[in-house]
């Protein structure tokens, strides 16, 4: 059986978790080159790292050290609050989680599903159910610290 870092385990559980759908988040936002880097979990830094780094324009590829497995990502300020959008080049359903960027520190939150009724049809609708339940209590859910791995 092919030994999974943490975070990965944490990346594939959290998707199945958190809010997904067919429809993805529009393409708002450029890379910030503050996401980009290795990043470690801040209670156990010698476990796994996440490597984040450009695609494009607009996209990123997040992957660990131990796992070939390739996320692709691309980020949207959607309200007050910058989300990440995941995806398997393969596969057409996107995971949403919310991050914050602070100066080394990246913390990123699972999206509920709870109050969603029906699957997306458009973009509108998916943007209109972030807006809308982004400030409900507990619509962001099992918060991951991570820290910026010093070069």
């Amino acid at each position: 059986m092919k030994k999974f870092t943490w975070i990965a385990l944490v990346l594939l559980i959290a998707a199945s978790c958190t809010l997904s759908s067919v429809i993805g988040l529009p393409y708002f936002d450029k890379v910030d080159p503050a996401l980009l880097g290795s990043w470690h979990d801040a209670e156990k830094p010698e476990e796994g790292v996440l490597k984040i780094t450009k695609k494009s324009e607009k996209e990123y590829i997040l992957e660990t050290a131990d796992d070939p497995t390739e996320f692709v990502g691309h980020t949207a300020t959607v309200g007050k609050y910058k989300y990440i959008d995941l995806w398997l080049e393969e596969d057409e359903e996107h995971a949403f989680f919310r991050l914050d960027i602070k100066g080394d520190t990246l913390e990123y939150y699972e999206v509920d599903d709870s109050y969603k009724e029906v699957e997306f049809k458009t973009t509108t609708k998916l943007l209109n159910y972030l807006e809308t339940y982004q400030d409900s209590a507990g619509f962001f859910k099992n918060k991951v610290t991570l820290v910026k791995k010093k070069k």
